[in-house]
């Protein structure tokens, strides 16, 4: 069975669709948060080791996701022209004493026209992690 968005996942979907429909000109976007609660979800989990510590490496993920402090969570744009949002969550674990692995969900919003949004969001993040080191 596929994996399914967290409650938490869902609530900043719907509220990040909905603003997108509010800013095209469709009126306070309502339209679009309540199709986006019917639309089945695009979850894609990818890992990339780290060859720094847990701190350095959750230093790094801060910066790259603009997440000063609290959980390892960002919106970013996604999908055909990046109107499509996607949520990445990063999970960091400790594999040694000078290695981190970072776990990355992305989790979007599928309409008629399969994106992949959530992959592509993950797999993005996953590259830019991988090219500073």
């Amino acid at each position: 069975m596929a994996p399914e968005p967290t409650p938490e996942e869902n609530a900043l979907l719907v509220h990040g669709l909905g603003q997108v429909g509010a800013t095209a000109g469709h009126g306070s976007g309502w339209g679009a948060r309540l199709a986006a609660k019917l639309l089945p979800a695009d979850v894609f989990e990818t890992e990339v080791t780290l060859p720094l510590s847990a701190a350095e490496a959750e230093a790094l993920v801060r910066a790259l996701l603009g997440v000063p402090a609290g959980p390892l969570r960002t919106m970013v744009a996604a999908g055909a022209m990046g109107l499509n949002p996607a949520v990445v969550t990063a999970t960091l674990a400790a594999a040694g004493p000078a290695s981190t692995t970072v776990h990355l969900r992305g989790v979007a919003k599928e309409g008629l026209i399969k994106q992949r949004a959530g992959r592509e969001a993950a797999q993005r993040v996953a590259d830019q992690l991988a090219a500073v080191i």
